[in-house]
């Protein structure tokens, strides 16, 4: 740990504030990932897993508690004598990658490791998304039954003639892969009513791979343009670090103060649709059906939740509450934007 972040943590300590925020921008920063995706990463890659497979053993470990270290390093010694092939397409690789990074969250070079063999297994989605996605992209959040309802919303964009790029998120399965076919990004969830949360969470986790991206515009398939100039606006607002997220706020009088039944008739598990959402959901979040704008800070927060918290993710049943409490606990910030200037919804739907 450099002496910056110690003096860095020991401020942030006397506040009492966490310091997600930084260790995600340490994490990103190009030092830390210096080599990383390049054209040809094995030998850095190597580099970094050697390092790990030096790690000390830890000393007066005490009441069973593991050698966090030894389970480190021998993770790292399977993934340094894998072959390419299996960096690049074997999901044992990637569950391992995974694990190296969760282990120790603070740790930036087991971030690094984990954002390289993630880039080598999915790098025929990446590339054509790098390739045709801007500064800003419409995130479409829908299902395969109403794909076309989603294209319905991305003429109205290009009616108006936005020039900007859009993808259809749609879900594959827990045992899929990303995908790209055209403009629809599949995701490796179900595309099921009650795994909303975790598809927008695996579609924002993946962008946060695309660093062209400033910034995304979430909107539902009953979306339609409404106010390009607004839009344009809109984006401003969710530009450079101060802010994760941005739509229309939504504040709770106490927690619980939401809807508990919003998911009965929708889910696919029949045991969901007559059990309320206890959820301890955020006290202020950005309304989902009014769609919503995330920044480059906040992409890499909902990355950060989906790879070190997964199981905070998984427990969510609403998709707009969740990304706004990944905001709160990792001081990303949400920022009031009237989204009826820019978006308006089809009521027929």
């Amino acid at each position: 740990m450099s002496a910056r972040f110690s003096a860095w943590q020991r401020l942030m300590a006397r506040w009492g504030q966490p310091l997600d925020r930084q260790l995600i921008k340490d994490a990103w920063s190009d030092h830390n990932l210096a080599g990383i995706g390049a054209g040809d990463s094995t030998a850095e890659l190597h580099r970094r897993l050697a390092q790990m497979q030096q790690l000390p053993a830890q000393p007066a470990l005490v009441k069973g508690a593991p050698d966090l270290n030894r389970l480190r390093s021998t993770v790292a010694g399977r993934l340094a004598s894998a072959s390419v092939e299996s960096l690049h397409r074997d999901p044992a690789a990637m569950a391992d990658a995974r694990l190296l990074a969760q282990l120790k969250v603070e740790d930036p070079l087991s971030f690094a490791v984990h954002h390289e063999v993630f880039e080598r297994q999915n790098a025929a989605v990446l590339a054509p998304l790098r390739a045709q996605l801007g500064a800003q992209v419409v995130l479409h959040m829908t299902c395969v039954p109403r794909l076309d309802r989603a294209r319905h919303s991305e003429q109205s964009f290009k009616a108006k003639d936005s020039g900007l790029g859009h993808l259809h998120v749609i879900g594959g399965g827990h045992d899929s892969p990303y995908a790209l076919n055209d403009n629809v990004l599949t995701v490796p969830v179900p595309d099921s009513y009650e795994h909303l949360p975790q598809k927008m969470a695996a579609a924002f986790a993946l962008l946060a791979h695309v660093r062209s991206l400033e910034a995304v515009l979430k909107v539902d398939d009953d979306h339609r343009l409404a106010d390009l100039a607004a839009l344009n606006a809109g984006w401003r607002q969710v530009r450079g670090e101060s802010a994760g997220q941005a739509g229309s706020v939504i504040r709770a009088r106490h927690h619980g103060d939401h809807e508990r039944a919003w998911h009965f008739g929708k889910c696919s598990r029949p045991e969901l649709n007559a059990r309320p959402h206890q959820w301890f959901a955020a006290l202020r979040w950005c309304d989902g059906a009014a769609g919503y704008m995330v920044s480059r800070a906040g992409l890499r927060a909902l990355h950060w939740a989906s790879l070190y918290f997964a199981d905070f993710v998984a427990s969510a049943l609403y998709e707009d509450v969740l990304m706004s409490e990944v905001m709160r606990r990792f001081s990303a910030g949400l920022r009031p934007l009237d989204m009826s200037r820019i978006l308006a919804a089809k009521s027929d739907y």
